[in-house]
């Protein structure tokens, strides 16, 4: 690919950009919260695909899953506002490519529209937890050990498109999670709203992030191509394989309920594993809760590796095959 040569960035004939889908007056954040609400489905946390989720009291389980949720917020913040939104303003400006107005218009109401994102996910937080989030600040995402990455991702958004798959993976994520939510029994209605919202402007990014595959990735060159690929193993392997966020979750229950401290020693251990995150793995990143994040990866053969992260349906289940090892059983 040339540097001097302009990528052009335009719209599919026949397009058509939805309008924003909800304004940030329609949430009530201030509406009560159930002392027993959920504030996600517990089959999307972590520990409930250990052997240790039975141990924790009721009580513990509902604290449990409030981490988890908040800290599932605070990934989305961090993902949308830190990593993707500072990659899309440098390639709005970036002399490598030529964008139509359609796409600039596009790419800027994007910007808009994950800025809006992130001020729903902390105005949820801060509903939540008040205290815990009186400054705004993330409590359970590690963002001074993930700059490199801000800076990796940002700074040639043409040359080393990996945020494209990123966002993509991000983003269909969001609509299999809504999904989830929206058949939960017992989860608060705040953060019930909150993803289903979500979801609604995230199903047309999806959209953009296949223009976007289309246009910038397919054109690099093949050796470039292959450099992105190990690159990109090595980001989707410790999204789907996660270990600071279940950690600092599990640390976050045990301040609160003390009496853990030699079941948080288990939990880690088992976490350090290899049965650690395989079930989790199965219900949340397979090619039935990201198929098209699966289809654009195969389409390119130096992408297998990547695709095989996200085919966890292939490795066998250890205990006698069970999918979760909570007191009681869960269907995929």
């Amino acid at each position: 690919m040339s540097s001097r040569k302009k990528i052009p960035l335009d719209l599919p004939r026949g397009f058509t950009v939805n309008p924003p889908q909800f304004d940030l007056s329609e949430i009530n954040f201030s509406q009560p919260i159930d002392p027993w609400h959920d504030f996600m489905p517990e089959e999307l946390t972590h520990v409930f695909h250990t052997p240790f989720y039975s141990e924790l009291t009721p009580y513990e389980r509902r604290d449990y899953n409030r981490l988890s949720a908040m800290a599932l917020c605070e990934q989305f913040i961090f993902l949308e506002d830190y990593l993707l939104l500072p990659t899309i303003e440098r390639l709005l400006c970036s002399p490598n490519v030529s964008c139509s107005d359609g796409m600039t218009s596009y790419l800027r109401q994007f910007v808009v529209e994950e800025k809006r994102h992130s001020e729903m996910f902390w105005r949820t937080l801060e509903a939540a937890s008040p205290d815990r989030y009186s400054e705004r600040r993330f409590v359970f995402a590690k963002v001074k050990s993930r700059r490199w990455l801000r800076k990796a991702l940002s700074l040639w958004p043409v040359r080393m498109p990996l945020w494209i798959w990123l966002s993509m993976l991000l983003e269909e994520r969001t609509v299999f999670l809504a999904r989830r939510f929206s058949i939960a029994a017992n989860v608060s209605p705040l953060f019930k709203q909150v993803f289903e919202l979500h979801m609604s402007e995230e199903q047309q990014h999806v959209d953009l992030d296949e223009i976007l595959i289309d246009a910038i990735y397919r054109k690099l060159p093949m050796w470039l191509r292959r450099l992105q690929a190990r690159l990109l193993q090595r980001l989707f392997r410790s999204y789907v394989n996660p270990k600071i966020s279940p950690r600092t979750v599990v640390n976050t229950l045990v301040d609160l309920h003390p009496r853990l401290a030699p079941w948080r020693q288990k939990v880690i251990a088992f976490m350090n594993g290899p049965e650690a995150h395989l079930s989790f793995r199965r219900l949340n990143f397979t090619k039935r809760a990201l198929p098209r994040t699966c289809r654009q990866l195969a389409a390119f053969p130096e992408l297998r590796q990547v695709l095989n992260l996200l085919e966890p349906e292939k490795i066998s289940l250890p205990s006698g095959g069970k999918a979760v090892y909570s007191d009681r059983s869960y269907q995929l």
